[in-house]
C-alpha cells in the first residue's frame, strides 16, 4: 500500500512542479494548479509514512473499516493535523516547524483554490509553496521514506530537475540550507560556486562534494571538478588552449579530481596556504584544489 501512495504522491508533485514551469498556462492557473498539485503530493507523502507502520493509520475511524475498504476507496483519510499527531505517535516522527508551517500553509490555498477563490498575490503565493518544495524536498533527500525503487528515484529525480530550473526556488532553498554552509565553514570545509545550480553551496573537503542546495549529496569528484573549471574558463579542455587543461591527481590522497580554483575561492585559499606558510605573501599564485579531500596546491 505505502508503494502506491508513494508513487501517487511522486506523481502529484512532479505535475504541480511541471504546472508551475509550464509556459502553456497563464500565470494565474500555474500558481492554481501547482498548488493543488504539490499539496496533495505531499499529503499522500506523509501518509506514506503512516501506512510504512501499518495501514489503518490512514483512516479516520479505523473501526468503521476494513482493509480492502482503501482498495474500494470507501473511506474517509486522516487530515493534515491527524497525520502530524500520528507520525509523532505512532512513527516517532515531528515535522519541523518549518516544514509544518509550510505544509500547512500550503493546505489552506489549496483549500481556498478548490472551495472558493484565492485573493493572495502571486507573490505571496510562490513564496509559501517554494518553501513547502525545499522541506518536502529535503525529507525526501534524507530518507523520510526510506529507499525508493527505480520508477520513485527517476519521479523525484524528475520534480527535483524541474525545480532547478527555478531561480525563485534556488534563492528560497539556498536561504534555507545557510546553517549547513556555515557548520561546513566551520568545521573548515571549503564551500565553492556549484556548477550545477549556481549558488555558492558546494561542500569540498569531505569525501565527496555536495550541494544542500541541488540535495545531491555525493557528486563524482572527478566530474564536480571538471564542470568547476568548466564554469570558471569557458576554454577549459578546449583542444587550442593547451595541454595543462585536465583534471590532475591529488598528491594527499591520490584522487584524480584536482582543478585551478576559482574567484569564489581565491581569498579563503589564500588565507589558508597562509596560515600554513605555504608561501611568502605578495606573489602571484596560481593554486589549484582537490574536489575530494580539499587539499590546495600552488603550482
Amino acid at each position: 500500500m505505502q508503494s502506491h501512495l508513494i508513487d501517487n504522491g511522486l506523481d502529484f508533485i512532479v505535475r504541480a512542479a511541471s504546472d508551475l514551469v509550464s509556459d502553456d498556462l497563464v500565470e494565474e492557473h500555474q500558481v492554481k494548479y501547482s498548488t493543488i498539485e504539490l499539496y496533495e503530493g505531499i499529503e499522500l507523502l506523509l501518509k506514506a509514512r503512516l501506512a510504512q507502520e501499518h495501514w489503518s493509520l490512514v483512516v479516520r475511524d479505523v473501526d468503521k473499516y476494513k482493509r480492502d475498504s482503501l482498495e474500494k476507496g470507501t473511506f474517509i483519510s486522516v487530515n493534515f493535523g491527524t497525520i502530524c499527531d500520528r507520525l509523532l505517535s505512532f512513527c516517532n516522527v515531528a515535522l519541523d516547524d518549518g516544514a509544518y508551517q509550510s505544509f500547512d500553509q500550503l493546505r489552506s490555498l489549496r483549500n481556498r483554490y478548490i472551495h472558493f477563490s484565492c485573493k493572495e498575490s502571486h507573490t505571496a503565493v510562490i513564496a509559501i509553496q517554494l518553501k513547502a518544495w525545499h522541506h518536502i524536498l529535503r525529507m525526501l533527500e534524507e530518507g523520510f521514506l526510506g529507499e525508493f525503487n527505480e520508477d520513485q528515484i527517476q519521479l523525484l529525480n524528475e520534480a527535483q530537475q524541474l525545480m532547478l530550473h527555478s531561480d525563485e526556488y534556488l534563492d528560497t532553498r539556498f536561504g534555507e540550507v545557510q546553517s549547513q554552509i556555515v557548520k561546513a565553514d566551520v568545521e573548515g570545509l571549503l564551500v565553492a560556486k556549484c556548477p550545477m545550480c549556481g549558488k555558492p553551496s558546494l561542500i569540498i573537503g569531505d569525501g565527496s562534494p555536495a550541494c544542500p542546495v541541488c540535495g545531491i549529496k555525493e557528486i563524482d569528484p572527478a566530474e564536480a571538478a571538471n564542470e568547476y573549471a568548466l564554469m570558471n574558463n569557458s576554454f577549459w579542455m578546449h583542444p587550442k588552449h593547451g595541454p595543462d587543461d585536465e583534471v590532475g591527481i591529488c598528491d594527499e590522497c591520490d584522487s584524480e579530481a584536482v582543478v585551478p580554483i576559482g574567484d569564489d575561492l581565491r581569498e579563503k585559499a589564500e588565507k589558508i596556504l597562509l596560515r600554513h606558510n605555504k608561501r611568502e605573501p605578495g606573489e602571484d599564485w596560481e593554486i589549484s584544489i582537490c574536489f575530494s579531500c580539499g587539499d590546495l596546491t600552488i603550482r
